[in-house]
């Protein structure tokens, strides 16, 4: 095992990230907690939240072996790639921690492990399917909304048959948010991707093309979470939220047409998060002050990783 392993494991997990997971099962943990749970926080809320946080990070280390090939081109400075991170150790962890998030999530409640394998099982499918157009973005968020299933069941210890309508609203709500970080986040990889055969829609058409499609789906999408987060009858925190949420996918969208890669993922990463806590509102009114934080803490973390080809 080479020196500094921990450092380089860390480095790799991508902490900026888990915020992604990490907000999905806060949604099914304040949805779980507004309809049943009547806002007590239990050590089961404590157990989804952690591994929630970790499992994307954890499971990067996965993709990082599996990707390793395009990532010779798009982000030849990864520690895994550099050489720096020993695979085989790397790969002995994740597997460790998975298995052992595996069993807290069984302690929890078997719904929960079901919804983290279904989520795994999505994931793997997305690496088959990261060719096809659309359908890779489509099964990436369908595999991270699992999330928000895992959320739910983890902190009701069970699933209410009665539950299943709020679940289906609150999917509709988040997985497109999914859907264009994942989008929006191809345009970093679209040298390598074109170099190793993977077809997206930022190697299909140019960017002229693309960057003013994503723009109008996120203001429709925007506008879209504006109208449902009206039943929250906060007005000026809806707008709040709005605004913050033009101006991000705004600012976004400009630095991917300057092909600034390297910050354009922290606004990916932070205006992904920040859409799952304006579709919170309504639930949570909190939301938006995590929301804030969390933001903040993308930005943090990502002042971690100054190299954009890591």
């Amino acid at each position: 095992m080479k020196k500094g392993f921990l450092y380089y494991y860390l480095r790799s997990m991508r902490l900026y990230y888990c915020f992604v997971t990490g907000t999905t099962v806060l949604a099914g943990v304040m949805l779980a907690h507004t309809l049943f749970c009547q806002h007590v926080w239990t050590w089961r809320d404590a157990v989804v939240l952690t591994v929630g946080f970790l499992a994307w990070g954890v499971n990067q280390i996965f993709s990082d072996w599996c990707d390793r090939h395009e990532d010779r081109i798009n982000a030849p400075h990864r520690p895994m790639v550099s050489g720096k991170l020993s695979p085989k150790p790397a790969l002995a962890l994740s597997a460790t921690l998975m298995i052992l998030f595996a069993a807290a999530s069984y302690f929890v409640t078997p719904w929960a492990l079901l919804f983290l394998a279904i989520g795994g099982g999505l994931n793997l499918c997305y690496s088959k399917l990261k060719r096809v157009p659309v359908l890779n973005c489509l099964i990436y968020a369908m595999a991270i909304t699992c999330c928000a299933f895992y959320g739910f069941a983890g902190s009701c210890g069970r699933m209410y048959s009665d539950a299943w309508k709020a679940l289906l609203m609150l999917t509709l709500l988040i997985l497109p948010a999914h859907f264009l970080m994942c989008s929006f986040s191809y345009y970093k990889d679209k040298e390598g991707d074109e170099k190793s055969g993977i077809r997206t829609l930022q190697t299909l058409f140019s960017d002229d093309v693309t960057l003013p499609l994503h723009w109008c789906i996120s203001m429709v999408y925007t506008i879209g979470l504006g109208y449902f987060a009206r039943i929250a009858k906060n007005l000026p925190l809806v707008l709040i939220f709005a605004m913050a949420s033009v101006l991000i996918f705004n600012r976004l969208v400009y630095l991917l047409g300057k092909k600034k890669y390297h910050p354009a993922t922290c606004w990916n990463c932070a205006l992904c998060v920040w859409w799952i806590c304006f579709a919170l509102l309504p639930f949570f009114p909190r939301a938006g002050l995590f929301g804030v934080f969390a933001v903040i803490m993308i930005f943090l973390l990502f002042r971690w990783y100054p190299d954009e080809k890591e």
